[in-house]
């Protein structure tokens, strides 16, 4: 094997440095935490706005923490944000919703026509019913 010359070494380490640069975890920044913005709740250094009630953070930014969505709740703009539930879906759970009421369950998604037991079982982590909000008590913040 042919030995390398002192300056092709050193252009060998340089370019191998600038090619693994990316792959270095990057520098941690100040604390974030979801505060009230003027477009609603989004995430932000801690201490730039007044804290955001966890009941109104929105699908966007619930998926972004991987929160559950209230099914109760959950308007169909951000029913549709769930994998599988187009804007058709999403229409059919409020309908179905405000026709028979609240959901005792996720997995009760299955009396939505076009939803069937393999949907539903995809959709029951991503999902919650009932007035306790799981992000508030992981959060420990106020529910509002």
């Amino acid at each position: 094997m042919p030995r390398l010359g002192p300056a092709r070494a050193l252009v060998w380490a340089a370019l191998a440095a600038a090619a693994l640069a990316p792959l270095r975890p990057p520098a941690a920044g100040p604390p974030l935490a979801v505060v009230t913005g003027p477009s609603g709740c989004r995430l932000a250094a801690a201490g730039d706005a007044p804290a955001c009630p966890c009941g109104s953070w929105g699908a966007g930014l619930r998926r972004v923490l991987g929160l559950p969505l209230p099914l109760d709740r959950a308007n169909s703009a951000d029913l549709a944000t769930l994998p599988g539930i187009g804007a058709a879906r999403a229409a059919a759970i409020v309908a179905e919703r405000e026709a028979n009421g609240p959901f005792a369950s996720p997995e009760a998604l299955e009396r939505v026509p076009g939803i069937g037991p393999v949907t539903a079982a995809r959709l029951v982590p991503l999902l919650f019913t009932g007035p306790d909000d799981p992000a508030c008590a992981a959060a420990g913040v106020d529910p509002g």
